[in-house]
């Protein structure tokens, strides 16, 4: 018993009886007891919400990991599928710029054939500059192929000393106005000769302001004129 008590005790033992200080005595440790009881409820209440609450934390943290382990696993799945289409796309690439270049040398091979046939189907031809129209003095100036034909028969045997027959040539008429402001002709030689032939009288005829040349295709005749 602590000196307060006995103090205590004392004081009572002089005022009053003794089952009065066992009474207050007993209430005192009671109290004392459910201070305590109560601490040790308290202390249970906190250690069991701090535990769930751990619990609760932990579960949580791994839901997280679990989330982020799955998203890191899909994020590499899609790296794969990425780096897979991009080889794709870059093979299909490839593959567009070697079509194209196909496409380029093919369409380049066929202007080039159809350009060849078409500058052969014109082997037999000549471009004829200088030669003026008949004059029948009217607008409607109109030539016919015959009297073309006439025309350069005539003109080309009189400069250049040939013997050429209306016979030599399928056809000629009259084409759009040439430099010198004549419509220039041109004529389809029956033979390739008779034709190279009369070629070659270039220089003699180019003495009397008659031009002779080749029909070339549009493609040759833009080459020509770069050379």
């Amino acid at each position: 018993m602590s000196k307060p008590d006995k103090k205590r005790k004392k004081e009572v033992n002089s005022t009053g009886s003794v089952s009065e200080i066992d009474n207050e005595l007993t209430a005192d440790q009671h109290v004392e007891r459910d201070e305590e009881k109560l601490k040790d409820i308290v202390n249970e209440l906190f250690e069991k919400v701090k535990e769930d609450f751990v619990k609760f934390l932990t579960k949580q943290i791994e839901v997280l990991e679990s989330r982020i382990f799955d998203k890191e696993v899909e994020n590499d799945k899609l790296k794969k599928k990425i780096k897979t289409l991009t080889s794709e796309v870059n093979h299909q690439t490839e593959e567009n710029e070697k079509l194209k270049s196909d496409i380029a040398n093919y369409d380049s091979n066929r202007r080039k054939l159809e350009n060849e046939s078409n500058q052969y189907s014109r082997s037999s031809n000549i471009i004829i500059s200088g030669v003026e129209q008949v004059n029948r003095g009217n607008e409607f100036n109109f030539e016919t192929a015959e009297e073309t034909t006439k025309l350069i028969v005539a003109k080309i045997n009189s400069i250049a000393n040939e013997n050429l027959t209306a016979e030599d040539i399928d056809i000629a008429h009259r084409l759009k106005k040439g430099p010198s402001g004549k419509k220039d002709i041109i004529a389809r030689f029956k033979s390739r000769i008779t034709r190279n032939r009369i070629l070659r009288q270039g220089k003699v005829l180019r003495s009397q302001n008659i031009f002779v040349s080749e029909d070339l295709t549009p493609l040759n005749l833009e080459v020509f004129n770069d050379i």
